[in-house]
């Protein structure tokens, strides 16, 4: 398998698949049991650390947790007595004002107020979770508020009248109750303190063994895996062996190939061979196993087989894409010499043929159909040269006797008029009409012709600035249909502009020629991108551009949609008002077969026509 691999594409796809199909079996079949069960192992085990890991982080983020609302607690009661200590302070400062008079107790009394109002404020922020707490220290607040405004009152008043017993128990009555209401907020805090306490040494208990667990039997896994691992390799080298002496299989595999497979050792003895191998040799197996095949074929001795087996062995990879067979000269094969290549090193060569004898026989068929094809494409082409020249001669010369034709009969009509009997002048009337239909007519043959000579090169062409520039060859006639053109953003296409111009010229004129009397004209004009249509349930597979104009005229039977695109074709005959050749819709199908499209027509009596042309945009 390792001498094939970097050559196993130049193999038939049979025996490569039979080659992948036999070492993925022996593969699956010798580890499957054991895999399927490590497998279901390694993911139980995967999945008792993933449980242990999220109980791990359970128990972390719970101590986490559980230290915060300590440290919460501890801070609680720490602000707490530091707002007493303020209004402690605060009425001592007023006592001290009161007794002595002194301003300088009033200066540490301000100071303090504005203190406590930050603490209480931190102390209703860190109580929001605690609604119970969170009420209490609202009627603090409300208690240290009523004691702030006694006590103010107190200092105004000392200052002009003596204070009286009763206020100075009101202050106290108000000290008392803040004391009091302080102790409720610091039990109630000590009575959480302890139970968060005893919740974060619950925590810090148990965490550091589950971290412990989860450690552990990750190293056991990792353990096992590596083992397994190590194990494994092992089988895989062992099997890589034994892939080695699997002569029995191999054979089989070379056998059912439908290629010669032929295998030489370093010496270009035979090693090997496949059945398609001792058809093409004329020999069996057991005759030629051993033997050197320029000993057995002395006239393939220093021939170009030789030479390429011989670089074969120095790694060389050598094909020949046609030789004779050295047994039978008729028959011819292909062969390639490749290096058998085994842990890096030639242990010999591999020839891989195949009988080619009837490819090369359709092949030398196909040259000569090919020659036959040349020389009659080289007489067509003449031939169409020499037409397009006659008609374009026969056209010009054809033109002076009907100019003729024409001033002669309209000179006798003016000359001769009085003369003339009213059938006699009806015959010249048609005379000169028949010879304007046929100058016309030439005229159109002279444009077909052009279209079919010229050289087709291809350029940049706005369809917009085309449909523009026709509107206004047509502003006339289209007056006279009561008409419009409606286009908007048609693309730049890559296209001959003359023919283009040509084509659409034709279709817009052939829509305002059979319009309706008596409905107004509307020609749609519109672009888009298309890849791979149908037309007439044919798949034409590429990219296009795919412009359509519709019409609300007349219109035609669906069945003659192919029709119209003929030479001379004019459905609607010589009806009154509908004049023409019958060439102007060659000619348009004729501007997109040089431009490598297609054309057709879709229509409906008395509804309209709509014609599409595909133009390719890799031109």
């Amino acid at each position: 398998m390792l001498w094939l691999q970097p050559h196993l594409h130049r193999i038939d796809i049979k025996t490569k698949e039979l080659l992948i199909i036999l070492y993925l079996c022996r593969c699956a079949s010798i580890m499957k049991n054991k895999i399927q069960a490590f497998d279901l192992l390694l993911v139980l085990f995967v999945l008792v650390i993933v449980f242990m890991s999220a109980l791990s982080f359970k128990r972390i983020n719970g101590l986490i947790k559980a230290s915060d609302w300590v440290s919460k607690s501890d801070l609680i009661k720490l602000k707490l007595e530091q707002t007493l200590s303020y209004v402690k302070d605060a009425e001592s400062c007023q006592r001290g004002f009161l007794l002595t008079r002194d301003s300088s107790f009033l200066q540490v009394y301000y100071a303090t107020f504005p203190k406590v109002e930050g603490l209480l404020h931190d102390l209703d922020s860190m109580t929001l979770d605690n609604t119970s707490e969170n009420y209490k220290i609202a009627e603090l607040k409300r208690l240290i508020d009523m004691k702030n405004r006694h006590v103010t009152k107190l200092i105004h008043v000392s200052k002009s009248i003596e204070i009286n017993k009763t206020d100075l128990i009101k202050g106290k009555f108000l000290m008392d109750r803040i004391r009091l209401k302080s102790k409720a907020i610091m039990d109630e805090e000590d009575r959480l303190l302890t139970a968060r306490t005893a919740e974060k040494d619950r925590y810090v208990s148990i965490t550091p063994l589950f971290s412990l667990m989860l450690i552990v039997f990750t190293l056991f896994v990792i353990i096992i895996s590596f083992n397994r691992i190590r194990k494994d390799k092992l089988e895989v080298q062992a099997r890589n062996e034994e892939l080695l002496q699997v002569k029995t299989y191999m054979q089989a595999i070379l056998d059912s190939s439908s290629d010669s497979i032929v295998t030489f050792d370093k010496q270009l003895n035979y090693t090997s061979l496949n059945k398609v191998a001792e058809k093409l040799i004329n020999r069996s197996r057991e005759e030629l196993i051993g033997k050197n095949p320029f000993v057995l074929f002395p006239q393939a001795l220093n021939s170009e087989r030789h030479q390429m087996m011989q670089r074969a062995l120095l790694g060389e990879t050598s094909q020949i894409d046609g030789i004779p067979s050295v047994v039978n000269p008729e028959i011819q094969i292909q062969t390639l010499f490749v290096p058998l290549i085994v842990h890096g090193e030639i242990m010999g060569v591999l020839n891989i043929a195949k009988d080619i004898t009837s490819l090369v026989k359709a092949n030398e068929t196909i040259v000569n159909t090919n020659r036959l094809l040349e020389a009659k494409n080289i007489e067509l082409e003449n031939a169409n040269k020499e037409l397009l020249s006659f008609n374009y001669v026969a056209s010009h010369d054809l033109k002076e006797p009907l100019r003729k034709i024409q001033t002669f009969g309209k000179m006798l009509l003016e000359l001769e008029n009085k003369s003339l009997s009213e059938t006699g002048k009806n015959y010249l009337n048609r005379m000169i009409a028949a010879a304007l239909r046929m100058q016309t007519l030439i005229d159109a043959l002279i444009d077909f012709s052009k279209v079919t000579a010229n050289e087709v090169v291809y350029g940049p062409t706005s369809l917009q600035n085309t449909i523009t520039d026709i509107g206004e060859e047509f502003a006339e006639e289209l007056l006279n249909n009561k008409g419009r053109i409606f286009s908007r953003d048609l693309p730049e296409i890559n296209a001959v502009q003359t023919l283009v111009y040509q084509l659409f010229f034709n279709l817009i004129g052939n829509s305002i020629k059979y319009a309706k009397k008596e409905v107004d004209l509307t020609i749609i004009v519109t672009a888009e991108l298309a890849q791979d249509v149908f037309i007439k349930s044919k798949l034409h597979q590429g990219s296009f551009w795919k412009i359509i104009v519709i019409d609300n005229g007349i219109g035609f039977d669906p069945q003659y949609s192919e029709k119209i695109f003929d030479l001379f074709q004019r459905l609607h005959g010589n009806l009154a008002g509908f004049e023409g050749s019958g060439i102007g819709l060659t000619i348009c199908k004729k501007i997109v077969q040089n431009h490598k499209g297609y054309i057709y027509a879709d229509s409906a009596l008395n509804v309209g026509s709509t014609f599409t042309v595909l133009i390719p945009t890799d031109l």
